[in-house]
């Protein structure tokens, strides 16, 4: 309703200010929308609206970087609508953008234009994080290629939330393999962090076909470290104790051999009841 009011004022070359329905609201509803006429025609009747927030402190920009809208986001920038806004939560823009996968091309404009990445929300989240939780594996493979590049410490990689959780812990987690497999040699350090509840990336996985795929992976890149490093890296597991763990000490060909035999007394000993069944019945 209120891109079309604002489409009626460019029409109408009627005043707007931020008392109007195509002043305020307008501006964000015009960003969200991508309609970059609306978005030009307000701010060059009144370039203050160029600081309007919505009621969860999102700017015009955090909105057009969320529906990936290319010319919006660059025809803000270029008016000076501040790139490293935060809403009430603390997500930047550029957390916005790595929402969703068609705007990866938003992503990489905000990468260029120099970013901040090492900001985080109010809940620790970065925006790899953010990445990780919308399951966004093309905009993580476009942040991995850049941080490759400009986090030669590792020091975003490997960043934790309020959790305890990397990147890695949320990428395991939603099975995110292609994701992985590009980050895991820039952030490798990240596989052995433990969350806030003493679990590695690894643990977080549970069923899922593509979490298995994940988990494989992050083994495979665990191949190189020294068993009595990784061996604290687990929590203590009650099954493996007393006779559970004595019968998974044993190597493949003990344990088929012992599998025949209990398979061997369990006919024999239906032979027996089978034999003894008329005394039974009489």
């Amino acid at each position: 309703m209120c891109s079309f009011t604002a489409t009626t004022a460019i029409e109408a070359d009627k005043p707007v200010n931020e008392s109007e329905p195509c002043g305020r609201a307008g501006l964000l509803f015009a960003a969200y929308l991508g309609h970059l006429p609306s978005i030009m025609f307000l701010l060059e009747h009144d370039p203050n609206l160029i600081s309007v927030r919505d009621p969860r402190g999102r700017t015009a920009l955090h909105l057009a970087a969320w529906r990936g809208c290319y010319d919006c986001v660059d025809y803000l920038i270029k008016r000076g609508i501040p790139v490293e806004a935060v809403d009430s939560n603390g997500a930047t823009a550029l957390m916005y953008a790595v929402k969703d996968p068609k705007s990866v091309h938003v992503v990489e404009y905000l990468l260029n234009h120099g970013v901040d990445l090492t900001k985080k929300d109010f809940n620790g989240n970065t925006v790899l994080h953010h990445c990780c939780l919308s399951k966004n594996e093309e905009g993580g493979k476009v942040l991995t290629s850049y941080l490759d590049k400009f986090d030669p410490q590792r020091v975003i990689c490997n960043a934790t939330n309020e959790n305890g959780e990397t990147a890695v812990h949320i990428a395991v987690r939603h099975g995110l393999i292609e994701f992985l497999l590009l980050f895991i040699p820039y952030g490798s350090k990240s596989i052995s962090i433990r969350d806030a509840q003493g679990r590695i990336p690894l643990m977080c996985g549970i069923e899922d076909p593509d979490i298995i795929d994940c988990m494989r992976l992050v083994l495979a890149c665990m191949m190189d470290t020294p068993a009595a490093e990784m061996s604290g890296l687990f929590l203590s597991d009650r099954r493996q104790s007393g006779w559970f763990s004595w019968i998974f000490s044993f190597d493949h060909s003990t344990f088929f051999l012992l599998f025949l035999f209990l398979l061997s007394l369990v006919f024999f000993f239906g032979l027996f009841l089978v034999s003894r069944a008329p005394l039974i019945l009489f």
